[in-house]
């Protein structure tokens, strides 16, 4: 299960299921809201092991509100 800091970073970049947004772009995003790379990819891996996000082509889609769901 993905942590409650890996949720509220997805949720501020990604609110709804259905979002989408480039890898690059979501990592630019948490950047400039001061989180360094470790939180940026940390939050990737941790909401797509817990399948809120799906990482495909570069592109991350939400696809969960939550992680229990």
């Amino acid at each position: 299960m993905a942590n409650v800091h890996t949720v509220d970073l997805v949720n501020r970049i990604l609110p709804n299921v259905g979002d989408t947004i480039s890898v690059e772009d979501y990592r630019a995003k948490l950047e400039e809201l001061g989180y360094d790379t470790r939180h940026q990819v940390g939050s990737l891996g941790g909401a797509s092991n817990s399948g809120v996000i799906e990482i495909k082509d570069g592109v991350v889609t939400r696809i969960k509100k939550y992680a229990d769901q």
